[in-house]
């Protein structure tokens, strides 16, 4: 039987810890990136405690490694697809609505708002059901919504992100929110999702407006089975730019 190890500190040759989903695991994480040897990463994968946990991303479908990586034990688990939205002298939309209000908060702002935190926090574990965390047959449905929860509760935290454009209801119910990471001259989306109720009302579409920047790029990524996000981001100008295979490997207790 495999020695089971918590957060045990081992010499990787491709691997290298996952701190955030080791914290929200409560085991070891690790994410491998290409250009893969994999023989090294075989070697890795031996070398892994158990329980642990690996990821990776593979770009484009047809590289041979996946192949040999499924060999391994890795589990495909979603296509994704980045998209880009090129430069432009526009400003970022006013934002407002007969049904709801657009608002942004620099991460310097929102910096201990612990109430706020934890709305959010809740609303993206609730909302966001189809991640690859929710995909992967290993990981539990609470476990996967916590992934999404303490992902976005990291912003408040000043952990993660430079900005987020929150959606409010009138009632001042928090619907939405968008959390953005500054890349050099791009803005990225990180993590964006809407309550269930109030999905295709325009609230996705106002917070993705909110963010535009005169002069930047602005940079998105999805799963490529959805439709309904690929519809709105290339309403909003944005185009595919590259596809990747994003595989999971857990550690068996042999």
């Amino acid at each position: 039987m495999r020695m089971t190890s918590k957060l045990k500190s081992i010499d990787l040759a491709t691997a290298r810890s996952d701190e955030f989903l080791t914290n929200v695991f409560g085991y070891p994480c690790w994410m491998t990136q290409g250009p893969y040897n994999v023989e090294l990463v075989r070697s890795d994968l031996m070398a892994m405690p158990f329980p642990s946990f690996v990821w990776l991303k593979v770009e484009g479908k047809k590289d041979p490694s996946i192949a040999q990586f499924k060999k391994m034990g890795f589990e495909t688990i979603s296509e994704e697809v980045t998209y880009e939205r090129p430069a432009s002298k526009e400003k970022a939309a006013k934002s407002s609505s007969d049904e709801f209000d657009i608002i942004s908060l620099s991460a310097k702002k929102a910096a201990g708002d612990t109430a706020l935190s934890k709305v959010v926090g809740d609303l993206a574990a609730n909302a966001m059901t189809n991640s690859r965390f929710h995909q992967d047959p290993s990981i539990p449905p609470e476990l996967a919504a916590d992934v999404k929860r303490r992902w976005v509760m990291n912003f408040f935290a000043s952990k993660r992100g430079q900005k987020m454009i929150i959606a409010r209801a009138k009632d001042g119910t928090v619907i939405g929110c968008n959390q953005i990471l500054y890349d050099g001259t791009t803005r990225v989306i990180d993590l964006i999702c809407t309550s269930e109720e109030w999905r295709r009302k325009g609230v996705a579409h106002a917070m993705i407006e909110a963010m535009f920047e005169p002069n930047k790029e602005t940079r998105v990524g999805s799963q490529s089975i959805n439709k309904a996000a690929d519809k709105l981001y290339r309403g909003l100008g944005f185009k595919p730019v590259s596809t990747s295979i994003c595989m999971h490997w857990h550690a068996k207790d042999i």
